[in-house]
């Protein structure tokens, strides 16, 4: 008898893929860096001081004539509500200043002689008409009477004009003054030929 051959058992089919050219690996996952790994943001950077000689803005330059006034208990800008302010202009024709300023007749008074006071802090020429008066010295009365007086404030009165109308009466009336004294003097006083009395011409 022929031999029978023995049969090998059967092998499962082998799964056969196709080389794509890449890597067969898995693709790999990137990982979160560690919270330790992460730079923190810098800072934000602290104010400084203006170098020197840079110019100052309006509340740096009325800071320290403020804490003056407020220590003596004058009402300041600071003390004052930031309200938004409906600007009075300067009405054309006759006015009465008090009633357009909008204030009563004692603050107005205190304004007033604030004013005088004023003119010669900033040392205003009393000789000298007010167009003739030199214009620092002008910005330097009404920024000093600013600071007593809020209410007369740049952006309720542009160009500051009640407070140059109220200037320009004083110097007025002090030169109106001087005149009268120096005539009065020199009536007084006569003509130095003795034939005068008070000023006027005797009778003989």
């Amino acid at each position: 008898m022929a031999s029978q051959a023995t049969r090998s058992p059967a092998m499962p089919p082998q799964r056969v893929t196709r080389s794509t050219g890449t890597n067969s690996h898995p693709a790999a996952v990137p990982q979160q860096p560690a919270l330790a790994n992460i730079v923190n943001l810098p800072p934000p950077p602290t104010p400084t001081a203006p170098p020197a000689g840079a110019p100052r803005t309006s509340s740096q330059i009325d800071e320290p004539e403020n804490a003056a006034l407020q220590a003596t208990g004058v009402e300041t800008t600071s003390t004052v509500s930031m309200a938004k302010v409906t600007p009075i202009y300067k009405p054309k024709g006759k006015y009465v200043l008090v009633d357009i300023m909008g204030i009563g007749k004692s603050e107005y008074n205190r304004i007033i002689d604030d004013i005088h006071k004023n003119v010669e802090r900033a040392g205003l020429d009393l000789k000298r008409t007010y167009r003739q008066q030199d214009c620092t010295r002008l910005a330097n009365l009404f920024r000093l009477t600013r600071g007593q007086h809020p209410v007369l404030s740049k952006e309720r009165f542009p160009c500051d004009w009640p407070q140059a109308e109220l200037v320009k009466q004083y110097l007025s009336n002090v030169r109106k003054n001087r005149a009268r004294q120096e005539r009065a003097t020199a009536a007084s006083s006569g003509n130095g030929d003795g034939n005068t009395l008070g000023g006027l011409p005797t009778v003989d």
